[in-house]
């Protein structure tokens, strides 16, 4: 594994009980998260991803995702730039992840990763986009189109037919 992820993994892990106590996530937490993504997604091995996909930062992004999804549907806010873009590499993480578990499926830690950890609602709430799809900001759309083609992997990948289990249908 790369120092430099190890170095980015191991800052986020001690800073864990903190981090996944605030609802708000400002500018220095998501560029954190955003760096790891980033890492994450250029590792060219998937063993080596497959090996860091049960590590506490990847849950901590996902949970940040959700968060900010939340605080889109709830509070009706636009989002800024930064935070569009923090959702559209959780939807490109998401996408990877897809991909490497067809190597070694776990459905159990696609469920935790997929709905972004305890937020339950989030399900409810990409539901919801779906059915007002035509009344939702081009911008919002383009940036959380990732998550919706993660969610299509998880569903119609190999080890889902492979397994019988319809990740959506049974959450």
């Amino acid at each position: 594994m790369p120092a430099g992820l190890v170095d980015q993994l191991t800052a986020i892990e001690n800073s864990y009980t903190e981090l996944r106590s605030k609802s708000s996530f400002d500018h220095t937490i998501l560029k954190q998260l955003n760096d790891v993504n980033h890492s994450c997604l250029s590792l060219s091995s998937d063993t080596v991803f497959l090996n860091i996909l049960n590590r506490v930062p990847l849950h901590l992004i996902e949970y940040v995702g959700g968060c900010l999804l939340k605080k889109w549907y709830y509070e009706k806010i636009d989002l800024d730039n930064e935070q569009l873009d923090f959702l559209k590499n959780v939807g490109l993480l998401n996408i990877k992840i897809a991909l490497t578990l067809q190597i070694k499926p776990d459905v159990e830690l696609v469920k935790i990763l997929i709905f972004f950890g305890d937020n339950d609602d989030i399900f409810n709430i990409l539901i919801d986009i779906l059915n007002t799809i035509n009344d939702i900001d081009e911008k919002f759309l383009e940036n959380i189109r990732f998550i919706f083609d993660a969610i299509s992997h998880f569903e119609h990948g190999h080890f889902n037919r492979k397994e019988n289990v319809h990740i959506l249908r049974n959450h």
